[in-house]
């Protein structure tokens, strides 16, 4: 209740303290004086609004910020919104994507691609790596429950990223990079843009060596009989002798096309096809022999991802438009790895090592899981009655998914393989009701219904008051609804690192909340904006992993035993995401821009009253940019980014023990030079102070400081 209290007084005090300042700040300004944003979003409402007339809280990122900011991959971007953490523990090549919004968690935010859905319908996540950094035109990050418009698996929010429209007559760009741990990264692109018509072509080679390379670690040992874990401190050169290439090598290829059409005055099209694939290290084993003898054989994986997409829209008389979308995308991994016999049951697993000492047997083996994912969704919206428009929707959705897991050379079950199909079907409707001149309200309301799962119905009331021309008070209620991942609920057992093995959970309940969120934006001069938003989440039946040990294998004529952890999904009763988030951004002259922003997040399990894993307290961003352009041939840039989080917990793998990370503080620099309208000369730095900051983990590698250069030359 105390902390239910300081929450609500914080926003209170801030929004009083907002109408205050506009209020004073309209007493001096002309009536024609408005405050209208540029940008123009549609992930909010699905329906083109400008910023300052969207109830809700979204982020709008520029290519601008994104071409001049030190980025490898485009999560890179997010992390400097408010309320959202993106963490890549082990560098581009990750395995380990975790993004949430809001405290929310990983899994429950969609993320959008030209109309494609590019989340992996079998895990639910997003591999971070395929997203494009070349020819973004922006991203629009939509925060705050939206299954309401986007069905499931938006609980957290939505990441809408559209890539630049051809421009006019032919242009070609590229743009080689090189850096630390020997980075690479060759983008070449092509694009045609006429009068009807437009055609853009994107590929790359990217790669990296050694990217966990640091002078100190944090080593630790496991032992699998008590299921315990010793950390002691040591070189990163220490125990690895003769493993080359053991710190995750990452090469990755990518080829992007995309047709845009224009059909007469009345219809729009835009065709687009993508194809990545990428390999990353995943270290040694000496826990089995290879074909050859070979004790020390390599871990790697190995990812795909295909997709087609057609979006488009026509436009009828009366301001009626008719939009659909077509997508299909198939991600799929091989994971050439380790795992035990899982086809035989768990007491008669057969036993290595001695009567002393007595081990689980592992094999050499080879993985493969993925999904072929199909979308269709047909939209109509049309004014009503000079004060309402109206949009309805129906959406098909087709996920077909599988893994197996085989001995590799002998193509033998390792554990038994899975392919289902899953189906649901949408619709939902949505009223944008301009009530009043300055109320508008946003009613809508979305059915889906599961083959495998519990149906859905997702509501969400929205509001957008001008309290002036220049301040927006807005506020919103809805319920959300996610289905559990589906390889949490369908996958086979197998092993998801040494002495760890992964098991279904097919009795996990779909997830549902319900939200609040008031906010206040102003502009109160020229150039400088701010804003500020509270929201309140209730959740139950939240997602999250737990542990235990199980005996494998018999008992040995020593009395010895040999332990397994087993892991698998649990669902939380009850857990409460609540927060603040407040953000500034001030422009000085044509040269100069600051932006700060900040969050307090109170993110607990209600049944503990403990802090919910990995979620911090403090977070916020910070940033400055300087743009000089003297004349059309010369130009320059700086910008540099800092974020910080304070401590969070998280679990060890394989137990349910409370570990506690570090708060860290990093900074990132880019700087850069425009020649003659063709050139371009840049230098980047990530993580410029901090070379050691912990955000995943307490122990595991994790990038350091990188520093990379490169030109561009375009025409």
């Amino acid at each position: 209740m105390k902390s239910k209290m300081i929450l609500f007084f914080i926003v209170i005090g801030l929004s009083f303290l907002l109408i205050q300042l506009s209020l004073a700040e309209e007493t001096k300004k002309e009536k024609n004086n408005v405050y209208k944003l540029e940008e123009v979003v549609v992930t909010a409402t699905k329906t083109e609004r400008t910023s300052s007339e969207v109830p809700a809280s979204v982020t709008v990122v520029k290519s601008d910020d994104i071409d001049k900011s030190a980025i490898t991959t485009l999560d890179d971007i997010f992390r400097y919104t408010p309320d959202f953490q993106v963490i890549r523990g082990e560098g581009m090549g990750t395995v380990h994507n975790f993004m949430s919004i809001r405290g929310m968690g990983p899994k429950r935010t969609l993320v959008y691609v030209d109309g494609v859905n590019m989340v992996e319908s079998y895990r639910g996540t997003t591999n971070l790596s395929f997203l494009p950094t070349k020819n973004v035109d922006r991203i629009e990050i939509l925060r705050g429950p939206s299954s309401a418009l986007y069905g499931g698996r938006a609980m957290g929010g939505v990441i809408n990223i559209f890539t630049k429209m051809p421009e006019k007559g032919w242009h070609v760009s590229f743009e080689p990079e090189y850096g630390d741990y020997d980075y690479q990264h060759y983008p070449l692109s092509l694009s045609y843009g006429g009068e009807n018509f437009g055609i853009s072509l994107a590929c790359s080679y990217k790669s990296i060596k050694n990217y966990w390379t640091r002078e100190k670690i944090v080593g630790r040992d496991y032992d699998y009989r008590t299921g315990t874990y010793t950390y002691y401190d040591t070189t990163a050169e220490a125990g690895h002798e003769g493993w080359e290439n053991w710190n995750r090598d990452y090469d990755e290829w990518s080829l992007r096309a995309k047709v845009d059409l224009k059909l007469w005055d009345t219809t729009k099209l835009a065709l687009n096809f993508g194809y990545m694939k990428n390999e990353t290290g995943n270290g040694y084993t000496q826990r089995y022999q290879n074909v050859n003898g070979v004790s020390n054989v390599e871990k790697n994986i190995k990812k795909t991802k295909l997709f087609v997409g057609l979006i488009g829209e026509t436009k009828f008389t009366n301001n009626t438009i008719l939009s659909y979308r077509f997508s299909f995308h198939h991600p799929e991994a091989k994971n050439y790895g380790e795992n035990m016999d899982l086809t035989i049951p768990l007491e008669d697993q057969p036993l290595g090592g001695t009567i002393w000492k007595p081990k689980p047997i592992f094999y050499r083996s080879v993985g493969e899981n993925g999904s072929r994912d199909y979308e269709l969704e047909l939209k109509l919206s049309r004014p009503f009655f000079k004060s309402h428009y109206v949009t309805i929707g129906t959406e098909y959705t087709r996920n077909e998914i599988y893994e197996e897991i085989k001995q590799e050379g002998t193509d033998k079950d390792l554990t038994h393989p899975m392919d289902k199909d899953l189906d649901a079907f949408s619709i939902y409707v949505q009223d944008e009701w301009q009530v009043i001149e300055p109320l508008l309200l946003v009613l809508g309301v979305r059915a889906d219904f599961y083959s495998d799962f519990d149906n859905q119905v997702s509501p969400k009331i929205g509001f957008l008051y001008n309290l002036t021309e220049n301040t927006q008070l807005f506020g919103s209620f809805a319920t959300a609804y996610n289905p559990p991942p589906y390889y949490q609920v369908f996958c086979p057992d197998w092993n998801m690192t040494a002495y760890i093995i992964r098991v279904k959970n097919p009795d996990l309940e779909p997830e549902k909340s319900m939200s609040y969120e008031l906010g206040l934006r102003h502009k109160f001069f020229e150039n400088l904006r701010a804003g500020v938003t509270g929201f309140w989440t209730e959740a139950r039946d939240l997602i999250e992993s737990v542990s235990e040990k199980r005996q494998i294998g018999q008992t040995t004529p020593a009395g010895k035993k040999c332990y397994m952890t087993y892991e698998y999904a649990e669902n939380l009763k009850k857990a409460r995401m609540a927060g603040v988030e407040a953000e500034l951004e001030f422009k000085l002259g044509e040269n100069h821009k600051f932006f700060v922003n900040y969050t307090f997040l109170d993110a607990i399990n209600k049944e503990t009253d403990e802090r919910l894993e990995r979620r911090p307290k403090h977070m916020g961003s910070f940033g400055y940019t300087f743009n000089w352009k003297p004349n059309s041939k010369f130009g320059c840039w700086a910008n540099i980014r800092g974020r910080f989080m304070d401590e969070r917990w998280l679990k060890e793998w394989g137990t349910n023990r409370k570990l506690w990370v570090d708060e860290f503080l990093v900074v990132d620099l880019s700087v850069g030079v425009d020649v003659l309208n063709h050139g371009q000369v840049f230098f980047k730095v990530t993580n410029l102070f901090d070379e050691d900051y912990k955000e995943f983990t307490y122990s595991r590698y994790q990038p350091g400081r990188l520093i990379w250069g490169g030109i561009k030359l375009y025409f």
